[in-house]
């Protein structure tokens, strides 16, 4: 199973993976299907920023957004990327309720419903997903989860995505609480 360890620590918030996601894929323009976020902590002299890209989807080893659509647009593959097929998607939006993170994005003028796919095509091609590619400091790593996940627990204080939600592709990693960032507390 694929999956991508996000090292919070080492990310510098340049955004470069947000712009290679948008370009890498036909998302109308105003879509953004992952968005680095910045968090300030403390008082001058003393301020510390924490910056990673905490909006996008988590690929779940068990989404609820695919059980949630009536009209099977979405798929969990075999390998971990979670797809939906613009064709059959009606934009309902029972993915967005579904999901923990509520990550899909709503279009008003396709109709449809957008969201981190891993970079799916890509990695047919045998490539890594975009951001991944572009990160100048690798703070995003692609490979086998298990193996991201081992990597993160033994390197980082915090780890999060191994039992939230029932697990998930990506998993954050920092030595600061990964409530700081946004991701919220749930029930594995």
């Amino acid at each position: 199973m694929y999956g991508i360890l996000v090292d919070v620590d080492e990310c510098i918030g340049c955004h470069a993976c947000e712009v290679a996601c948008k370009n890498s894929h036909e998302f109308p323009k105003e879509i953004m299907v992952q968005r680095v976020i910045s968090v300030e902590e403390g008082e001058f002299p003393s301020v510390k920023i924490l910056q990673s890209p905490v909006e996008r989807c988590m690929h779940c080893l068990e989404p609820a957004c695919v059980s949630a659509c009536p009209f099977g647009a979405i798929t969990k593959t075999e390998r971990g990327p979670v797809i939906i097929d613009h064709e059959k998607c009606t934009g309902c939006q029972l993915c967005v309720k579904a999901c923990p993170w509520k990550i899909p994005k709503f279009n008003l003028e396709t109709r449809k419903v957008y969201k981190c796919d891993l970079c799916y095509n890509r990695l047919q091609e045998g490539l890594h997903p975009a951001c991944v590619e572009v990160c100048p400091v690798g703070a995003l790593k692609f490979g086998d989860r298990e193996e991201l996940l081992k990597e993160a627990k033994s390197r980082k204080r915090y780890v999060y995505g191994e039992v939230e939600a029932g697990g998930t592709s990506l998993i954050y990693a920092s030595n600061e609480p990964l409530t700081k960032i946004g991701l919220p507390k749930l029930i594995p």
